[in-house]
């Protein structure tokens, strides 16, 4: 458990330090599910602190993906995520420089897939939106797959939060397309979850494997953000989760962003 992003104080500064070291340690020649949401995490926490270190951090892996000839996405084909290589979309946000965009398109357009969310920021950014449409309904598609195992429903949520994050709004018909997908996936999650009254609160538990669970929370926690999904009613779901496993070795990205 020790490869994701622990975060279990409200500690701004010690966030920022566990977000640079994880982020150096990613093998931009071969990354997994795990590296994807670390990039995630560090992105949101770089957009809340605009720390200058982890700036710098996220920059200089960006290049690192820029000198790779062939980026592998481990999983990728049988679980949906949001991949690392997505670094390289908030690096040229940041820099603007033409390297980042070069290499982005570049994994675009070769044989490997690299994720709806990656497809979508291309799309966003660079492609004119023309292929807006074929991602919503591929992402239809996949809502319909059975999905075996709690990582592959947690990371799945995860992806389409990210997917509709990089979609342009004024583009409502498609947005809300996605945003219906995400609603009724988590309706679905939620029917199915256990709840237990205490003396003060409920206790959630929506997915046995922890590390899912979290994954599952943090998405959620992120569509409450994005207004996706009305947070007086999912946001203490998360919370729940997170407090659960905070004081352990679980802690990982819940919150990421949000308790700095």
């Amino acid at each position: 458990m020790s490869d994701l992003l622990l975060v279990s104080a409200d500690n701004t500064t010690y966030n920022i330090e566990r977000a640079v070291k994880r982020i150096g340690s990613i093998d931009a020649a071969a990354t997994d599910m795990w590296d994807g949401l670390a990039v995630n995490a560090a992105v949101l926490l770089y957009r809340k602190t605009m720390s200058e270190e982890l700036k710098e951090a996220l920059i200089a892996k960006a290049g690192e993906f820029v000198k790779e000839e062939v980026v592998e996405v481990k999983d990728i084909d049988c679980v949906e995520y949001t991949s690392a290589p997505c670094i390289l979309y908030e690096s040229y946000r940041i820099t603007g420089q033409d390297k980042y965009k070069e290499k982005a398109v570049t994994l675009e357009k070769s044989d490997a897939y690299m994720g709806m969310a990656f497809d979508m920021m291309h799309e966003t950014m660079f492609g004119g939106k023309e292929h807006y449409h074929a991602i919503t309904v591929k992402f239809a598609g996949l809502s319909d797959r059975e999905r075996k195992t709690d990582i592959e429903k947690a990371m799945f949520m995860e992806a389409l939060i990210d997917t509709i994050a990089a979609i342009d709004q004024p583009v409502y018909e498609l947005y809300r397309s996605l945003v219906d997908i995400f609603r009724t996936e988590l309706k679905k999650l939620t029917a199915q979850g256990e709840y237990t009254r205490g003396v003060h609160d409920t206790e959630y538990t929506l997915l046995k494997d922890a590390k899912a669970e979290l994954v599952l929370a943090y998405a959620i926690k992120k569509a409450c953000d994005m207004k996706v999904v009305l947070a007086e009613k999912y946001e203490c779901i998360a919370d729940c989760i997170y407090n659960r496993y905070q004081e352990t070795d679980c802690a990982y990205t819940i919150n990421y962003a949000q308790r700095i």
